[in-house]
């Protein structure tokens, strides 16, 4: 099932963030939700909805994306295990926990000698296990910054981070046995790691932008812009200073132009975006530059 919500939903929409029991974290979140057996999977705040299909998650899902959230949650990636989440409330928020987790897209030991694929495998929390104290006041913003280490083994290309703010729930003790109560989460955010830098390189007759692998991108749009460094680069319909388009998997990209003019100094940008067409990340600037001399 997990599969399936892989298939029908981006990570712009939902971020499954799963353990196995061999994780040294597995039983502190087990009982901080109060998961007593597995499966166990709850919807609607509440109610065990165990067992369940497709359609059953589609339909809970729906109905909570329809609330409205009282923040906004941005992820920057600032170097290698190094992330920032950039936290606006439009609403006063207290009581609450946020949670920061490093997390790879992993195939793990399943059932029976079977494998079970994990596309965000917890592998560090960058808070405490079951998040750190988080309040702020309506019209507020607060950066916070932490990292992780990278161990060996891990593919940090197909690693990322993802946290969220949660308001803590608890257990229903009217049923036997109980049902853990879903702790609210108010927002959340997810962010693919990309942080090797972008690079431009001039072979003899054309520039080339080159860059690492994005394994969760489905196409890179290229920007450009002559003399304009700090061009924004247009994500709508009409996309503003886009040059190309790319598919999945690719790396290079080349130009000819403005090459050995010193009037025409342009400046690149790379776009990582989702099957929707959703910036999941961006390169680093990059440019060519020629100047006149005496």
């Amino acid at each position: 099932m997990v599969d399936q919500w892989e298939d029908a939903y981006s990570s712009n929409e939902i971020t499954w963030v799963g353990y196995t029991n061999s994780d040294p974290f597995y039983s502190s979140r087990m009982s901080y939700y109060g998961i007593t057996a597995v499966p166990t999977i709850c919807g609607n705040g509440t109610s065990d909805v165990w067992p369940c299909n497709q359609s059953t998650m589609n339909a809970d899902y729906a109905a909570h994306n329809e609330l409205p959230s009282p923040l906004s949650v941005t992820l920057i990636e600032n170097g290698i295990a190094d992330f920032t989440a950039r936290i606006v409330a439009e609403e006063a928020v207290t009581g609450a926990r946020f949670v920061m987790v490093a997390v790879e897209d992993d195939t793990v030991p399943g059932y029976g000698g079977s494998q079970t694929h994990l596309p965000f495998h917890a592998r560090a929390f960058m808070t405490a296990v079951q998040g750190d104290d988080f309040s702020l006041a309506a019209g507020a913003s607060v950066d916070i910054r932490r990292t992780f280490t990278v161990s060996p083994g891990w593919y940090y290309q197909k690693m990322g981070v993802a946290c969220w703010v949660q308001i803590a729930g608890g257990s229903d003790p009217s049923p036997s046995p109980s049902i853990p109560v879903l702790h609210q989460v108010l927002q959340s955010a997810f962010r693919p790691a990309w942080f090797q830098p972008a690079q431009s390189t001039f072979n003899g007759t054309e520039l080339q932008l080159t860059w690492t692998p994005m394994w969760e991108a489905a196409q890179f749009w290229i920007y450009g812009e002559r003399n304009e460094a700090y061009f924004s680069p247009g994500l709508a319909p009409g996309y503003a200073h886009r040059l190309a388009t790319l598919p999945a998997g690719s790396t290079l990209w080349s130009t000819t132009t403005g090459l050995s003019n010193p009037t025409d100094n342009w400046t690149y940008l790379i776009v990582a975006v989702d099957s929707d067409g959703l910036e999941i990340t961006r390169s680093n600037r990059l440019g060519e530059f020629e100047f006149e001399t005496p």
